[in-house]
């Protein structure tokens, strides 16, 4: 679907993805939309769409606290487990990065591997891979960013890899872009080279290090056109712009003489940055399909005084975790931090949601996940860096396994959670192309007052929902959708349900599988479609009904007889049909609040009981061959 004008969202009932605060980014998605990272991802994936800020395809409305009963995710601790951790081991991942295997390259504290997060109020469920490759199927996922992506490009890659036999994936790399491909599932995970995501002159994938780093602050085409046709983006840039000022070009690298320069600082630099990606995203990607993340921060760990170390020290012969909480180390920059969030509130409020994975914090504790001096080493280490192994230590990147496989499934684990899906009166254009049957949980869906259009298919979507088996609203009515009511709208739910279909386009005859709907509540298809054929006497099988609304839709033949088992009726609407016969007895001892059963052809006498004695509550004006009963 795409957006027009402003956007809101409801969100997850039951957990905050993003820790309120932390970010200032605040939303209590009573059930939404979200839409977060491998947990996050899937759970985009799983939907496309989360919790507290992951899936924002949809209401846009934001809230600033949780349900009291909701989880922080990110708000816990790291518990030591090594019965179900790791995930996966080292050795056996295929397409295992010498940059990250630390356990190859002499690391024999092996403890790092086995920390689980544990948020305070809720448990996270174990990542499930033959889930998230499913949630994946016929998708491109794309990493775009820095080395730190790529960290976490690998572990998703590590994650998923068991999973799959060697003869069904294969990797492909090709300069800047590097694509995973698992072939039975048609689908690929993927990792871009952009470290500040605009052009710049460290846009080499293997020779980047330059001294004097030059970046088109205005220029994002040339890495763009690589990823816009991806189904889920999840972008970062940070740890490139972490220097005081940045040089920036007006011009082209190509006739670099032409060109005007310009030394800039930071922040500002970087916020140029991001309105320029902003700006892209705005006009190019498809809101229809693309889900959007950001990574937020990866915290550095130099400076070992910060949790209590020696001074000038750094993570180098660590070997657990920062234990204090609330822990906030000096290898994040919050003016920063503040940059992203203030471009993705002005994304929001024009109607593009980029949904936010909230790392930050969550990594800030694990001083010792980082490969240190255990990794592949490209130069030639110094007899000088020998003798003093913290210079030439990575307490940047991380070792794998290890924490970036959290941070992927922390993220997901909540829109397989979703419970509400209401984007009701956001201008969302086009065809609703979203497979629902990742959300098991889902109990409402309402899609009502949107322009989604007017296509024979434009029910389609409605298989995936009979894997929603709790749903109790499924609320269309206003859309102006086209075509037919597919057989398997009577597989919904066995839940007590209210269907809207009213204000639409829709055609054809009602599917006789709707009689399976017997704990149908509500049902509304009233006002501009074009139904045709008799009302189908399944529908007295749906003895729960409380609210039947039918009017305008050329329905012909009688009223059904099977209707006389819907005793628990209380407002009847029949009116403006072609329906002929005379109005049935078995209608008086209805506890009626209204009936309306005006321009039809019916005939013979009115029934002068029940209902049929309140003027207020009757109409039948319109059919010209009665007799008796109360006159309008």
């Amino acid at each position: 679907m795409a957006k027009r004008g402003e956007n809101t969202v409801k969100k997850h009932q039951v957990m905050q993805v993003l820790p309120a605060g932390a970010w200032g980014i605040k939303s209590s998605f009573r059930s939404l939309v979200a839409l977060l990272f491998a947990f996050l991802v899937v759970a985009a994936i799983y939907l496309r769409q989360s919790n507290e800020q992951v899936f924002q395809h949809a209401n846009g409305r934001t809230h600033d606290a949780i349900s009291s009963g909701g989880c922080n995710l990110f708000s816990g601790k790291w518990v030591f487990d090594n019965k179900s951790y790791p995930l996966y081991k080292e050795r056996e991942c295929t397409f295992m990065s010498d940059q990250l295997a630390c356990e190859k390259f002499g690391r024999k504290d092996l403890n790092y591997q086995f920390w689980r997060w544990q948020p305070h109020q809720c448990d996270l469920p174990r990542f499930n891979a033959p889930a998230l490759l499913e949630s994946l199927r016929n998708k491109r996922l794309v990493f775009v960013g820095d080395s730190l992506n790529r960290n976490q490009w690998i572990s998703m890659i590590c994650l998923v890899d068991s999973a799959i036999p060697p003869a069904f994936k294969s990797m492909h790399n090709n300069g800047s872009i590097n694509v995973f491909k698992a072939k039975e599932y048609n689908a690929t995970i993927e990792f871009y080279w952009s470290p500040l995501l605009l052009e710049s002159n460290s846009d080499d994938p293997v020779n980047h290090r330059v001294p004097d780093r030059i970046v088109r602050v205005e220029a994002i085409e040339k890495h763009a056109r690589h990823w816009t046709d991806a189904d889920i983006l999840i972008f970062n840039t940070y740890l490139w712009w972490r220097r005081s000022q940045m040089k920036v070009l007006w011009g082209s690298f190509e006739s670099p003489e032409d060109g005007i320069y310009k030394t800039v600082k930071l922040p500002r630099v970087y916020e140029m940055a991001l309105q320029t990606w902003a700006r892209w995203l705005e006009v190019h990607v498809n809101r229809n399909k693309t889900l959007l993340f950001f990574m937020s921060m990866s915290p550095t760990h130099e400076m070992a005084d910060k949790w209590g170390g020696i001074s000038g020290e750094n993570c180098y012969g660590e070997t657990e975790p920062v234990m204090k909480e609330e822990y906030v180390g000096d290898g994040v920059s919050p003016r920063m931090m503040r940059a992203v969030e203030s471009v993705l509130g002005e994304l929001k409020t024009r109607g593009l949601n980029v949904q936010m994975i909230n790392i930050t914090q969550l990594s800030d504790y694990r001083k010792e996940g980082h490969p240190s001096i255990y990794r592949k080493h490209w130069e030639t280490i110094t007899q000088q860096q020998l003798s003093n192994p913290k210079t030439f230590s990575d307490c940047i990147h991380w070792c794998l396994p290890g924490v970036p496989d959290l941070a992927l499934p922390v993220s997901i684990s909540n829109a397989s959670n979703l419970i509400e899906f209401d984007i009701n009166g956001s201008n969302f254009t086009g065809k609703v192309n979203i497979d629902f049957g990742g959300l098991p949980g889902l109990l409402w869906l309402v899609l009502a007052s949107n322009p989604l259009g007017r296509e024979v298919d434009d029910l389609d979507f409605l298989n995936s929902l009979t894997k929603c088996r709790k749903l109790q609203i499924l609320d269309l009515s206003c859309d102006q959708l086209g075509g037919v009511i597919p057989d398997s709208i009577g597989n919904l739910s066995t839940q007590p349900v209210q269907l809207r279909l009213g204000g639409n386009r829709l055609r054809g005859s009602i599917p006789t599988g709707v009689n399976n709907l017997v704990n149908l509540t509500e049902l509304r298809m009233q006002k501009k479609n074009q139904f045709s054929g008799e009302i189908p006497s399944g529908l007295g099988s749906c003895v729960s009904l409380e609210h039947l609304y039918m009017e305008g839709k050329l329905f012909e033949g009688s009223n059904p007889n099977s209707f006389r088992s819907l005793r628990g009726l209380q407002n009847l609407d029949l009116s403006r049909n072609k329906l002929s016969g005379q109005i049935p007895e078995y209608l008086q001892p209805f506890s009626l609040m209204t009936l309306n059963l005006s321009f039809n052809k019916f005939e013979g006498a009115v029934p002068t009981t029940g209902v049929f004695r309140n003027a207020t509550a009757l109409s039948i004006v319109g059919n010209k061959k009665l007799c008796g009963g109360i006159r309008n």
